[in-house]
């Protein structure tokens, strides 16, 4: 009787981790694809605001040879000018922000070459990549440029 316990308790044991196993994997897969998602909204985010400030510098700021006699006029270009003020203010802290967030959630893989120990005792041969940082070191000087406009 003893022997049919000890199976039975291993094969339970079997089923348990294999569907824990099946669980750990979709909360995996959906991590991933929220992480993808922040990821591309942060790239994006810093595409906005890169070319916002390039129109807005092309433009330089036209209100200020428009004819405030009219109110119309005079109201629209408040509000051009309040817009032009609150980006030039925020825009590198959004952007900074941005591109901590594209770095903090870009995809983690490495370069390197490793042995790895496999089920049957043998080692095997893994290769993994990593991509470069040239991205955030590109992006982090277009910020540092921006604020310097």
């Amino acid at each position: 009787m003893f022997p049919m316990k000890q199976a039975f308790r291993i094969v339970t044991q079997n089923i348990c981790e294999s569907k824990v196993a099946t669980v750990e994997r979709k909360i995996q897969g959906k991590n991933s694809e929220v992480s993808k998602t922040l990821h591309w909204l942060m790239v994006c985010l810093c595409a906005v605001i890169v070319m916002i400030a390039v129109v807005l510098i092309i433009i330089k700021s036209p209100y200020l040879h428009w004819d405030f006699s009219d109110p119309e006029t005079a109201v629209v270009s408040t509000a051009f000018h309040a817009f032009e003020w609150l980006f030039v203010r925020s825009a590198p802290f959004i952007l900074f922000g941005a591109i901590v967030g594209v770095f903090l959630t870009r995809k983690k893989e490495y370069n390197t070459r490793l042995w790895q120990k496999s089920s049957d005792a043998s080692f095997q041969f893994i290769t993994a990549t990593k991509k470069s940082g040239f991205r955030l070191l590109f992006l982090l000087i277009f910020a540092v440029v921006l604020c310097k406009i």
